[in-house]
């Protein structure tokens, strides 16, 4: 009872915020409130067969399977939450997304891959964010699933500047030969899902698609937060 009182005190002098609505939690919520929960754009598509973001890597990688948990929204819940990732330090929700990906796919075709592997940031922006915001994801992800993540498996080789602002030739242009694969690692014959917060164009996934596929006798699968 003393820590129920303590707890809603504090909650009156240090207000909880939920990133999807700036609105407060209640004292039963925790790091997003209910509301945006269940208010997010679920894509639906969860692992059905040539679903709209497999048909964005046809005649470009060889996919197992591709998926996104949300549809992007602009100026919606899911890019509140994504950029307080992103931008504004907020570790702790990175995580609790990749527990709610890790939850809806614990069923499906996804959760069978051997291997998490998150795309790499570069180290600059990794230095200047503190964290990898897919690493995060996979993190939780694993949680659920009790698979292993592999943060090294693939090397990002060159520096780009961020992909929001640019056109999809841009976008093609800014990942080329952007990824190798690290040979201090032997997945052959394992199941590689990879993992990213957004999917547009899907360059940057192609891209680390393309450079874990030299490996002989190995499958790759793709699941991301949400598809703009």
């Amino acid at each position: 009872m003393i820590k129920n009182w303590l707890e809603a005190f504090t909650s009156i002098l240090y207000p909880r915020i939920c990133p999807g609505c700036a609105q407060s939690l209640m004292q039963n919520e925790r790091i997003v409130c209910v509301h945006c929960k269940n208010e997010l754009p679920l894509s639906r598509i969860l692992d059905t067969p040539d679903n709209i973001v497999e048909k964005i890597f046809w005649g470009r990688a060889q996919l197992e399977h591709a998926s996104a948990m949300y549809n992007f929204v602009k100026e919606g819940r899911i890019q509140h939450l994504i950029h307080s990732v992103k931008y504004r330090d907020n570790a702790e929700l990175g995580i609790e997304l990749g527990r709610w990906m890790g939850l809806y796919y614990a069923q499906s075709l996804f959760a069978e891959a051997d291997f998490l592997v998150p795309v790499p940031l570069h180290p600059k922006k990794e230095n200047q964010r503190g964290y990898n915001q897919s690493l995060l994801l996979a993190q939780g992800i694993s949680e659920n699933w009790q698979k292993p993540i592999l943060p090294n498996l693939l090397k990002r080789v060159s520096y780009t500047q961020t992909q929001t602002k640019k056109g999809r030739y841009q976008r093609w242009e800014n990942v080329g030969n952007l990824f190798e694969l690290n040979t201090n690692y032997n997945v052959e014959g394992k199941h590689i899902l990879i993992i990213d917060d957004v999917i547009t164009t899907g360059a940057t996934l192609e891209a680390c698609a393309q450079a874990l596929l030299v490996q002989q006798n190995i499958k790759v699968s793709i699941l991301t937060l949400a598809r703009a």
